[in-house]
């Protein structure tokens, strides 16, 4: 089977950031440091459970973050970077296949089961500045947690239709849309989409059987 490269830190800071502030208020949308601070203070808050003064099971913590990572991931975009004219050929039903296993699913379900390893109690994620020119935005901040130096990071956002979703990071100068693109391309100049699928859809339930 093949084998993707699930960096533990390069997950964490990924899906730190993805339960972003989600838009829904028209009028009052955040701007991209925003989206970022908040996003994971509400995030390690859910993770560490103290969301809204409860303990939340397995299944609740997964089941919040992945709510706000819809809201805060443009996944369609990222997914049309990563396989290119790969993602173009298939039809709407296996694009959503795609996304829905990779970026909701093993993605995610791999993350939470590093996160434990990786985000102490003192681990944070400290925002440092932002550059907007026109549609786009970065965001530089540093994850505090996942060694004795910080880890700097580049928040790659997109304007639509008023909200602001991340649609790359990159983590030590390294982007998430160029590593997982690589590792894809590699499989597809070898095998099938259907094949690809498959393979992650392997992945996924061997990462779920592995998780608590």
């Amino acid at each position: 089977m093949a084998r993707f490269g699930f960096s533990a830190c390069f997950t964490l800071t990924l899906l730190t950031l993805a339960a972003g502030s989600p838009c829904w208020s028209a009028t009052a949308a955040p701007d991209p440091l925003e989206v970022v601070r908040s996003g994971t203070a509400r995030t390690l808050d859910i993770l560490r459970g103290r969301d809204a003064g409860a303990v939340l099971s397995q299944t609740e913590v997964r089941d919040a973050i992945a709510s706000l990572l819809d809201h805060c991931f443009d996944f369609h975009e990222m997914a049309r970077c990563v396989l290119g004219e790969v993602w173009d050929a298939q039809p709407a039903e296996k694009q959503a296949e795609f996304v829905q296993l990779f970026f909701k699913g093993l993605f995610l379900d791999t993350y939470l089961t590093l996160v434990g390893k990786h985000v102490g109690p003192g681990g944070q994620v400290v925002c440092d500045r932002e550059q907007i020119e026109g549609d786009t935005a970065d965001v530089e901040a540093r994850v505090t947690a996942c060694s004795k130096q910080d880890i700097p990071l580049t928040y790659r956002l997109r304007r639509q239709e008023g909200c602001w979703k991340v649609c790359d990071v990159k983590v030590k100068g390294i982007s998430v849309v160029q590593n997982y693109g690589c590792q894809f391309r590699s499989i597809l100049a070898r095998q099938s989409f259907d094949n690809l699928l498959d393979l992650l859809r392997k992945k996924r339930a061997a990462v779920q059987a592995s998780m608590p």
